[in-house]
């Protein structure tokens, strides 16, 4: 797929006028990983991972390296789990002196990004300093965040804990719908968490320690599912890590696996 100015744009640029800082499609576009763009010459902007040990998810927004002849990098987003790897075009971005982190990522907030993280993936774009304010809206943004606050509150230093309960609460649920088919399972709480809320989780998952131990927990939910669900097409840590390692490399040092 290409990714020229559309005319609009290049009228535009011919009579002077710069294309905007941030420029965002109103339906992203599905690309093909491999075929529409490289996905090693992507940088993460932010991101998350759902740590599910049925089907871990890694959600990466990342703008593209090259640039097209108006200095703009597309905004790519990839969301991959051991069976299935997608990618969608968001929109364009020009990193150039006009660019602010608090003003022009948020607005990528907006796109559905699926569940509440507990991995998350900040960017060597911007300061450390930024990092808590940033992460905090892109989790204030989730639908089931008090639904993930609770859980890592229950778990506050131990991930595995967290998925064992998970997994115990969700076989137990299975158990009594085999009973009774008029069981229901438990609804997500889906009362919205407070900025101030949301700041405390976000400083929680990125505290170093914590952030290796959700990044041990993801890849080992990973390796696991493929271990339950030995399909063919399933991706292993073996074909995905030099993906994995673009991700981590571009994002924060302290969560990448042998840092």
């Amino acid at each position: 797929m290409s990714h020229q100015p559309t005319n609009r744009i290049k009228n535009k640029f011919a009579n002077g006028e710069q294309p905007q800082v941030l420029t965002l499609l109103t339906e992203p576009e599905e690309l093909q990983i491999g075929e529409a763009f490289d996905p090693l010459g992507l940088e993460v902007l932010f991101g998350g991972g759902i740590v599910n040990p049925f089907g871990p998810t890694l959600t990466a927004v990342c703008a593209e390296t090259k640039t097209n002849r108006l200095g703009q990098q597309r905004i790519i987003e990839l969301v991959l789990n051991p069976f299935s790897q997608t990618s969608r075009l968001l929109g364009h971005c020009i990193f150039d002196a006009r660019w602010e982190p608090l003003k022009h990522i948020p607005p990528l907030f907006n796109f559905e990004y699926g569940g509440c993280p507990t991995l998350l993936l900040p960017s060597c774009r911007y300061v450390p300093q930024l990092d808590n304010t940033l992460l905090a809206l892109f989790l204030h943004s989730f639908d089931d965040a008090r639904d993930t606050l609770e859980k890592v509150k229950d778990c506050p230093d131990d991930p595995f804990d967290r998925i064992d309960r998970e997994v115990k609460g969700v076989t137990e649920g299975l158990r009594e719908i085999a009973r009774n088919e008029n069981f229901d399972l438990p609804e997500k709480n889906i009362e919205p968490i407070t900025l101030d809320e949301a700041k405390w989780l976000a400083a929680h998952l990125l505290d170093e320690q914590n952030a290796r131990l959700e990044l041990a927990a993801f890849l080992q939910a990973w390796a696991g599912s493929i271990e339950c669900f030995p399909l063919d097409s399933a991706a292993d840590l073996d074909s995905i890590g030099p993906l994995f390692a673009r991700l981590f490399y571009t994002s924060r040092c302290s969560l990448q696996p042998n840092a």
